[in-house]
């Protein structure tokens, strides 16, 4: 009726999940071009998995109760960008997200393209937890960074859990805990 065909909204620096995480941009501007956003299953809600994975190899882990956390290199923009579920983030802010970023200086190595041009192709993917996030189940005194996925996205694929692994001890990053 107002003859709009498509809305813009105003760059925004607001708060997402508590006091202290800024976030910048455009609501809903997670790089989804360079990868997927974290959208892990649980067993408990997808039970008719568990029959699939029957006499196949697999790995189970925990599912951690924290927020999603995405650190992936922009070939376009040539930086390395901080993400929550679905928002890019300051990385130089206050947030729970940049504290778990800062608390892992490897990860810089994914947009050193000089140094490390084979790491710049990985997203890391993972679960922040600590105090005020999500009742900190864990109890942690201070916020930590868990692993549970790593993507390439030259590739568009992601890296098995072997992979994973090695790619995280690289970085000196921890990886979610491995139930089964």
């Amino acid at each position: 009726k107002l003859g709009v065909t498509k809305y813009e909204p105003p760059e925004v620096i607001a708060r997402e999940r508590g006091p202290g995480n800024e976030r910048t941009g455009r609501q809903h501007d997670f790089p989804y071009r360079l990868v997927p956003k974290t959208d892990e299953d649980r067993v408990q809600s997808s039970k008719g998995q568990l029959a699939a994975l029957a006499g196949r190899e697999y790995v189970a882990t925990l599912k951690m109760d924290g927020s999603s956390f995405t650190a992936v290199y922009d070939p376009e923009e040539g930086k390395l960008l901080v993400c929550s579920r679905n928002f890019i983030i300051d990385k130089d802010g206050t947030s729970v997200f940049a504290q778990a970023f800062r608390k892992y200086p490897r990860l810089v190595e994914l947009a050193d393209i000089q140094l490390y041009p084979e790491l710049t192709r990985y997203a890391i993917q993972g679960e922040v937890c600590g105090p005020a996030i999500q009742g900190n189940k864990l109890g942690l005194s201070e916020v930590d960074l868990f692993v549970f996925s790593v993507y390439d996205t030259v590739e568009r694929k992601y890296l098995d859990y072997k992979a994973l692994c090695k790619i995280c001890e690289r970085l000196e990053l921890k990886e979610v805990p491995v139930i089964h």
